[in-house]
């Protein structure tokens, strides 16, 4: 009778324990495996005791008294972005100043190089991104921003396409059915620091890159496609497709991830010349 009170007594208690700690045990892995996908993406590192400081600046506009405004599209995306990093799980990790259209026409470089960098816009309004774009000429971003005319496209060297948007004049209200693309570039920033980028060829592409990289759902399409690509650089660009039909936007589409490496030193000094 003791060896059968025991094993009651033994399967009461790990019955008891399994009740209190399964759930718990299943509430994080549900957490773990939403959100760890997110996080890989932005780099940020699980369990952060120094902290990180993210500087966002968003893209702005001149209005017709020289008064600079930020896009509507480019506004939600980077209060989407604010309040990822302000979410109580990354609260004790992240500092986060945000810079208003007139002070970041202004800003100092000195400024920008004290953290991580979150730009949101792409060359035709944030001319930010015009210059950090520029500090990575000697790195292979597989894509870029091109004009043609008066119209901005994603341009892909490598097969000599370009990506074009069907909004008319930068309308981005119209009814109908439009699309937008946009890139997604994590690179290399000042003292170990990244650099992000969102830019959208107009607001809703930029929406978009936010979009896919805040949806765990999205960011584990990222992270698979980045897998069979075998891609594993640190640093990476995302193209993106949006279509907006009647006001709404579809979920964005991932369509191709690359790695951003270095170029070798005589590669880089051709690309430079050219």
């Amino acid at each position: 009778m003791k060896w059968a009170d025991f094993w009651v007594s033994f399967l009461a208690s790990l019955l008891a324990n399994a009740i209190i700690y399964v759930p718990i045990f299943v509430a994080v892995l549900v957490i773990w495996r939403r959100y760890y996908p997110v996080l890989k993406i932005w780099g940020i590192p699980v369990f952060s005791v120094a902290g990180q400081q993210y500087l966002l600046v968003m893209s702005s506009r001149p209005d017709q008294k020289g008064r600079f405004r930020p896009g509507i599209r480019e506004q939600e995306a980077m209060l989407d972005v604010k309040d990822f990093l302000q979410s109580s799980w990354l609260r004790l990790s992240s500092r986060i100043v945000m810079l208003k259209p007139q002070l970041s026409e202004n800003a100092s470089p000195d400024l920008l190089n004290d953290g991580n960098l979150v730009l949101f816009g792409s060359l035709r309004f944030n001319k930010w991104t015009v210059l950090h774009l520029a500090r990575l000429a000697n790195y292979d971003l597989n894509y870029t921003f091109k004009q043609i005319n008066e119209n901005w496209v994603i341009y892909d060297p490598v097969q000599n396409k370009d990506y074009c948007s069907n909004y008319v004049s930068g309308d981005t209200h119209s009814e109908g059915n439009h699309y937008d693309y946009s890139l997604f570039i994590r690179a290399p920033h000042t003292n170990g620091h990244s650099l992000i980028i969102f830019a959208g060829i107009h607001g809703a592409g930029t929406k978009a890159a936010v979009d896919a990289v805040l949806k765990p759902h999205l960011c584990q399409q990222i992270s698979t496609m980045m897998r069979k690509q075998k891609v594993k650089a640190e640093y990476f660009v995302v193209l993106i497709k949006v279509k907006v039909h009647d006001f709404i936007r579809d979920d964005p589409i991932i369509l191709d991830v690359k790695p951003i490496v270095a170029y070798p030193m005589l590669d880089a000094e051709t690309h430079l010349l050219n």
